[in-house]
């Protein structure tokens, strides 16, 4: 366990268990090179401040169970159009369309979250997964749950950064 200042200048420190962002970086990196056939690379990490997303395009899920939070993907829509069209397979000039791009950063996003489901399932980290929802637009914001901190890790891929979020704490059991 490592404790962060929490960004409002009072003192106050979270808990963060670095330990849980580690499953879902290595299922960044490995659904982007096995199944996108594009390299990543892990730019920073840091604790998240505010609402504000990152990008046009952000696929958000739901985790529920013994630990509860989010994980979200946000890409700039350039980026989204690329990755989506190399992940299904889409030839180079092809028009990638909206629902390509919601449904294949829906599944990129399922994958990601299951395999560091798999990662952490021997940790106190046990969730259930729920069916992704696609953001498309500017200038929005999501909220992670409230006293999680929420991590965000900035990666590059075809010299274009893209964000993931993840907040997931363990669930305080009824007594």
């Amino acid at each position: 366990m490592e404790t962060a200042d929490d960004g409002r200048g009072r003192g106050n420190r979270v808990r963060l268990d670095v330990r849980l962002i580690n499953p879902f970086i290595s299922g960044t990196k490995e659904v982007f090179e096995v199944m996108a056939g594009l390299p990543v690379k892990r730019k920073s990490l840091s604790l998240k401040q505010d609402y504000k997303m990152f990008g046009e395009v952000s696929g958000i899920m739901g985790l529920a169970g013994d630990a509860v939070g989010s994980v979200v993907i946000s890409f700039p829509r350039q980026l989204a159009e690329s990755v989506v069209s190399k992940f299904l397979g889409i030839e180079e000039g092809e028009d990638v369309t909206e629902e390509d791009v919601r449904d294949g950063i829906g599944e990129i996003l399922n994958m990601i979250s299951g395999k560091a489901k798999t990662l952490l399932a021997n940790t106190e980290y046990h969730f259930r997964l729920s069916i992704p929802t696609v953001i498309i637009g500017q200038d929005y914001e999501i909220s992670h749950p409230k006293d999680t901190p929420c991590i965000v890790v900035v990666f590059e891929s075809m010299n274009l950064k893209f964000v993931l979020q993840v907040s997931l704490a363990p669930q305080k059991k009824q007594e």
